[in-house]
């Protein structure tokens, strides 16, 4: 090969180079974290909610049957595509008439709240967190039991 061509491809690889650093695919982030945002409860239909003027009470609930009520409360996040859509119910109270338990179902937690004996007039008292590590993304709800 002839010098200038030599000297003319170098040129070009060396633009090249500058030209691909400058004007370049932005780098993609992969296994970006996206934390969850919000957490939106939905009540069972065995509950009716009520307004309160009880600045304590978050929900108040009336039920046509107090007495071993066994009612789901369902915990989506939004974002939709956040990473970890999974959330956890606590008892906040150290109150024994009234059991927690959830499960993750995909898309959304179940909680399930089964209280035992009378509790016309109970408070359930339950801590909402998200498990991603977002530890702002915490909701507490008071349930106030009725009859209607």
């Amino acid at each position: 090969m002839k010098k200038p061509v030599i000297l003319i491809v170098g040129i070009i690889y060396i633009l090249s180079i500058v030209i691909v650093g400058f004007l370049g695919i932005k780098p993609k982030v992969f296994n970006e974290k996206i934390y969850v945002e919000d957490i939106v409860l939905t009540f069972d239909e065995k509950l009716t909610k009520k307004e309160t003027t009880n600045p304590n009470i978050d929900y108040f609930y009336t039920a046509k049957n107090v007495e071993n009520l066994t009612f789901d409360i369902t915990a989506q996040v939004t974002p939709n595509n956040a990473t970890n859509k999974e959330c956890v119910f606590e008892s906040v109270g150290k109150d024994d008439y009234y059991t927690v338990s959830s499960v993750y179902a995909g898309e959304a937690t179940i909680a399930t709240i089964q209280c035992s004996g009378s509790n016309l007039g109970r408070t359930i008292s339950l801590k909402v967190s998200s498990t991603d590590g977002n530890k702002s993304m915490v909701k507490f709800i008071d349930i106030l039991l009725w009859l209607i």
